[in-house]
């Protein structure tokens, strides 16, 4: 668990002109739960839901260097009940971010410096083969063992970047039984997902009962916005099967953003 250094929620209150940063940063107060397996997150979130309040729920993919790890991060904030004696803190955010173990490590690894080239091995290792070497110059075989986790499905045997992301890609289909929309989450972190989950916390929404909890928990709400925005953009399509495409071809931009923005105002209203 971290509570945000002031320097940094001085900053935030500065971009985003918060009028009242204690309710309106969600993340002043953030915690990271590891746990064993992705076949542990379901019962997690069961029992979180039980406790809290899930405002908000979102998975993360970053893509230092093309080497892809997500992690599910949710904003919550307390339930009433008979056991929590000081009551200012309901309606207060916090987040929340649960990652496997596997997830966690290999994270820590990518940030870090020695997998970017950015620091090379003790010139004084005791193994001369492997002093003073970057990441990229060790040998196909010692990568291999560097990478050589145990997965829940498979063993991965070589150090091939493509394969790792395939491998995410399956573990999150096969054993985290994600929807459609949390595996387009899990894929896309670019303009539109950005967008259309921002247009998603519109109260407009939970007015007409699109952003229901369950909804918002299992992303559906985004999922429907993504839809009425490309019915915008493009007329009405047949299935949701064209959702992915259309997450993929506008990772990077968002073409007539302003344009679409105004009809989309129109057609909402």
């Amino acid at each position: 668990a971290r509570i945000k250094p002031k320097e940094s929620i001085m900053a935030k209150i500065e971009k985003e002109g918060c009028k009242n940063p204690a309710d309106e940063i969600e993340d002043l107060v953030a915690c990271r739960l590891i746990v064993k397996s992705n076949t542990d997150i379901d019962g997690i979130l069961k029992k979180i839901d039980e406790i809290f309040n899930i405002e908000r729920r979102s998975f993360r993919s970053f893509r230092p260097s093309e080497f892809i790890y997500d992690d599910v991060q949710l904003i919550l904030s307390f339930k009433d009940n008979p056991f929590i004696s000081n009551k200012e803190i309901l309606g207060k955010k916090f987040e929340l971010q649960i990652r496997t173990g596997l997830q966690d490590a290999l994270a820590e690894v990518i940030r870090g410096e020695f997998v970017n080239d950015e620091l090379a091995t003790s010139a004084e290792y005791s193994d001369p083969d492997y002093a003073d070497k970057y990441f990229s110059q060790l040998p196909d075989k010692v990568k291999a063992r560097f990478w050589g986790y145990k997965f829940t499905i498979e063993y991965l045997k070589d150090a091939n970047r493509s394969d790792l992301n395939q491998c995410f890609d399956r573990l999150n289909r096969n054993v985290a039984r994600l929807n459609a929309q949390e595996l387009r989450h899990a894929r896309h972190a670019g303009a539109f997902i950005t967008y259309v989950t921002q247009l998603s916390d519109d109260p407009f929404w939970k007015d007409m009962g699109q952003s229901t909890t369950s909804r918002i928990r299992r992303m559906l709400d985004i999922e429907y916005v993504s839809e009425i925005f490309l019915v915008v953009m493009h007329g009405i399509k047949d299935g949701r099967e064209h959702l992915d495409d259309y997450y993929a071809w506008y990772d990077e931009e968002i073409p007539d953003l302003e344009e679409n923005r105004r009809k989309y105002e129109v057609c909402k209203n």
